[in-house]
C-alpha cells in the first residue's frame, strides 16, 4: 500500500507518541507522499493542513499548537482522506513518580507501579 500505491482499499495501523508531530503529521502532510513506509498512503494534499502542521511544529506555545491541531481535525473531518474504523486503547505515562513502564508495550498498565 505505501510503496506501490496500487490499491482500491487498504487497512493501516498508525500509532502516536505524546505529541501529534511524532505520529500524526506523517499521515497527512503532502511532503510525505511517496514510496515510504507509514507515510501519507492516501496521497492526501491540502495546503492549509500542511501550513497548520508547520505552524504547530514551529511553536512552543501549547494554546497555539492546540488551536492548530483542532483546525487540522476540523479540515480532516470534512475532507476524510482516511476512514477510521477503530481507535485502539493505548496507555502511556510520562511522569517521574511512575516506574516500570515498557513504553510501547501492549500491557503498559499492568507493568507500572507508583514509587
Amino acid at each position: 500500500m505505501f510503496l506501490k500505491k496500487d490499491f482500491d482499499l487498504g487497512i493501516a495501523s498508525y500509532c502516536n507518541g505524546p505529541d501529534p508531530e511524532i505520529g500524526v503529521r506523517r499521515a497527512y502532510v503532502s511532503s510525505n507522499i511517496g514510496p515510504i513506509l507509514f507515510s501519507n498512503g492516501a496521497g492526501y494534499r491540502n495546503a492549509k493542513v500542511d501550513e497548520l502542521f508547520d505552524k504547530a511544529a514551529a511553536s512552543t506555545d501549547r494554546a497555539e499548537r492546540g488551536k492548530a491541531y483542532r483546525d487540522i481535525q476540523d479540515i480532516l473531518a470534512k475532507d476524510l482522506p482516511y476512514l477510521w474504523l477503530i481507535e485502539t486503547e493505548g496507555y502511556r505515562a510520562w511522569r517521574k513518580d511512575y516506574q516500570g513502564f515498557s513504553y510501547w508495550s501492549a500491557n503498559l498498565a499492568e507493568s507500572a507501579s507508583k514509587k
